[in-house]
């Protein structure tokens, strides 16, 4: 070693290091605080995007709920119609009611019966024939 160099401080970084160092570390921070504010903008339009999303969905499903209360109240009055119809159905003339009737008639033959008409003419011809 020479007498009049300086002895260098090897017990730490030099300055222009540290420098350096905190610069890089700034460099490092900005970038993040950017990525950071970018994500965030990013995030704030999610959510407004998936609030405006979700109401129109919460409108379609409450229009869609109202559509089916009314075919479900459609159809509680057709059944009921149709409940109605069945009863008075039971007071409608049964098949075996019917074949009944008509053997009845029938039997009886009315096409074949005599009218009052027919009857008093009858008896006319009879008075008059001797």
């Amino acid at each position: 070693m020479a007498l009049f160099s300086k002895k260098k401080d090897t017990a730490g970084p030099d300055t222009q290091e540290l420098l350096r160092i905190i610069e890089s570390i700034r460099n490092e921070t900005e970038a993040a605080e950017k990525a950071h504010q970018k994500l965030s903008a990013a995030v704030d339009g999610l959510k407004e995007r998936l609030t405006e999303d979700s109401l129109e969905i919460y409108n379609e499903y409450a229009l869609v709920k109202k559509h089916l209360e009314q075919m479900k109240q459609k159809l509680s009055l057709v059944i009921y119609e149709l409940k109605l119809q069945a009863a008075s159905l039971n007071y409608v003339v049964r098949k075996e009611e019917l074949d009944t009737l008509k053997r009845r008639i029938d039997l009886w033959s009315p096409e074949q019966m005599v009218t009052r008409h027919e009857f008093e003419k009858m008896l006319d011809d009879a008075r008059t024939k001797p």
